[in-house]
């Protein structure tokens, strides 16, 4: 599974979009929305974790369901780490 955020000069992807996609199947399985552009995105087998400006959300890896938004201090650089 892979996690796949627009960017670059031309992008497939909105940058506010968290595109979920299965490598095996060759197929998107789930799309995760933001008011803001993702800055980091964390893959862990039992969680996902989206990184905003100022915002942290951390979902259910089998379902996508939101489990958690934290608010943070300004983060531009998507700074993150899962134990």
């Amino acid at each position: 599974i892979l996690a796949l955020v627009g960017g670059g000069k031309v992008p497939r992807y909105p940058r506010n979009k968290v595109m979920m996609w299965d490598d095996v199947n060759n197929r998107c399985i789930g799309e995760l929305s933001f008011p803001s552009d993702v800055r980091a995105v964390k893959l862990r087998r039992d969680m996902v974790v989206v990184v905003l400006d100022r915002d942290i959300y951390i979902y259910n890896f089998q379902d996508l369901k939101l489990l958690e938004n934290r608010r943070t201090i300004v983060n531009t650089k998507g700074l993150c780490a899962l134990c």
